[in-house]
């Protein structure tokens, strides 16, 4: 077989492998020093690249996992609701500089 069909094919290939995988990280909405650094390494590292992607690059989690994760977190919340009660957090009294943590609270 001539050489420049099977490179031409393989070109072919990596660039319809990159335009797909473009379209799945754009649609997919992550942060956009996410998007960009998962395309650079889809676009540099042909073949591989979309590989690592698809293996490392995406959460998932199986139905079950997230069905139980469902199932947890009303219980979860109470908790935590219990918790804030408990302890006694007032938020109107705590400093404006520490508002970004009761978020995490």
């Amino acid at each position: 077989m001539n050489p420049h069909v099977i490179s031409t094919a393989i070109l072919v290939t990596h660039w319809l492998i990159v335009l797909g995988l473009t379209i799945r990280i754009v649609l997919r909405r992550p942060p956009a020093g996410f998007s960009l650094a998962w395309l650079a390494v889809a676009f540099s590292v042909p073949f591989a690249g979309a590989a690592l992607y698809l293996l490392l690059g995406e959460k998932r989690l199986g139905w079950h996992r997230a069905e139980n994760m469902g199932v947890c977190l009303p219980a979860f919340r109470r908790w935590q609701q219990e918790f804030k009660i408990g302890y006694g957090l007032n938020i109107p009294e705590i400093e404006p500089q520490a508002y970004p943590l009761i978020c995490h609270a």
